[in-house]
């Protein structure tokens, strides 16, 4: 696998590696080994230490995926999901456990097509406020429900995986104890998951959440269509590391549109006024910065980056090459939005898109500001991994006068290839009229 060179120099033969599996194992290393291989990775990153060495990009990003390997902490990981009409339990990764709905759980799960629309009922505004957000409890509902059978269904597959491998131990030579004991543990496991779940899927919680899609449905015009199933899910992936949230993503995720919608719609009609009290008021859209239109956008100064065509679906703002020290690498991009007017601003949403190697760091920053141009509020968040993929960012605000907004991307990274940062479709909302 390596060879000493006269100066004593360890040289890999890269296309004897390249012969291993490529597929992970788990192996959790003590911090002293893992500051100790990572003290000493940083000479593998040069090609005068391979023999057949590949390209700089191939090389850079081989050993920059085995850094970071070596930076995360590792860990057992379970999820559940609904693959078809099966409902798995996964360890890292891998189905351990899986329990198979019968055929009328999973009619509903999944029953034809993918649904269009559902337009809230109604002439004045209270009622369709109603009705949109009855349809939202009655959908968080139907959401928590599906959680807790899951977790049911697999408590009831791992206690027949138990009672197999007690049966299995009556065969003279056979010690099925270790299975027993992976099961056992992944028994406890769900238990604990459960009962996080059960702590944290508050009334409370299920409200605010019912509040959050009944707004989204106002400004989606009073419908509720696959775009708000869209924004629930990533609402729910954005907040999956706390409880109850993760959770629920994991249900909603593998739902169809059809089963979400048709669920909505049979609870519009609970007439559950309990809006009026517990939630906030809704907002509507005041301005955007599409980059496409210049005669709906709102005015708008780029003082870092260039606009060009993103494919989102067509132009956005694509940052310039910066970076700051110990990094080598990066890019950033700055706009500032006129509003033409003192507004009150209630939420600030934008769509973002970089290729960052793992091992970097992103920020996003939202800063509002008055007429005066000081300073009056902001947002920021730094964290994500390496993606290629449009997401949506929104913060809420509780700001008044707001003159300017201005939205920062950027990324400090390491990795010397292809790499970018975009962003598009800036929205402003203020509170309902």
């Amino acid at each position: 696998m390596s060879r000493q060179t006269a100066w004593k120099g360890v040289v890999g033969d890269w296309t004897h590696i390249q012969g291993f599996s490529g597929v992970g194992k788990l192996a959790c290393l003590t911090d002293q080994q893992r500051q100790t291989l990572l003290t000493f990775i940083q000479a593998a990153f040069w090609r005068t230490r391979w023999t057949d060495a590949p390209s700089e990009d191939i090389l850079n990003a081989f050993m920059s995926k085995l850094e970071e390997s070596l930076m995360t902490d590792c860990d057992y990981m379970f999820s559940i999901r609904q693959r078809d009409c099966y409902i798995e339990l996964l360890l890292n990764g891998v189905v351990v456990s899986s329990f198979e709905l019968d055929a009328k759980e999973c009619g509903l799960l999944g029953a034809g097509g993918e649904g269009t629309k559902v337009v809230a009922p109604g002439v004045i505004e209270d009622d369709k406020k109603t009705a949109l957000f009855s349809g939202a409890m009655a959908l968080i509902i139907y959401c928590q429900e599906a959680v807790i059978d899951a977790f049911n269904a697999i408590e009831a597959e791992i206690e027949i995986g138990k009672a197999a491998t007690v049966w299995m131990e009556t065969v003279p030579g056979l010690d099925l104890s270790p299975a027993y004991e992976v099961l056992q543990a992944c028994d406890d496991f769900n238990e604990m998951l459960e009962s996080v779940f059960e702590a944290t899927d508050t009334p409370e919680w299920r409200e605010e959440m019912s509040c959050k899609i009944m707004c989204w449905c106002v400004i989606n015009n009073y419908t509720f269509d696959t775009t708000v199933i869209d924004t629930f899910r990533d609402y729910l992936t954005d907040q999956g590391l706390s409880a109850p949230d993760y959770f629920y993503s994991n249900f909603v995720d593998v739902a169809t549109y059809k089963a979400l919608l048709d669920r909505f719609s049979l609870g519009m009609n609970d007439e559950d006024e309990d809006w009026m009290v517990i939630c906030d008021d809704c907002y509507s859209l005041f301005g955007l910065v599409t980059f496409d239109d210049v005669e709906t956008d709102l005015d708008y100064t780029v003082t870092v980056g260039t606009v060009t065509d993103v494919g989102n679906p067509d132009d956005g703002l694509e940052g310039e090459s910066w970076f700051e020290a110990p990094w080598t690498t990066g890019r950033r991009s700055l706009i500032r939005v006129d509003l033409g007017e003192n507004v009150d601003v209630k939420m600030v949403s934008f769509q973002f898109n970089y290729d960052n190697f793992p091992g970097g760091e992103i920020n996003r920053e939202i800063r509002l500001l008055n007429s005066a141009e000081v300073e009056v509020d902001n947002w920021q968040l730094t964290d994500g991994p390496a993606q290629t993929e449009w997401i949506t960012e929104e913060h809420p605000f509780e700001e008044a006068d707001v003159r300017y907004v201005e939205i920062e991307m950027k990324f400090n990274s390491n990795y010397t290839g292809s790499m970018w940062i975009w962003s598009d479709n800036i929205k402003i909302y203020q509170p309902e009229p």
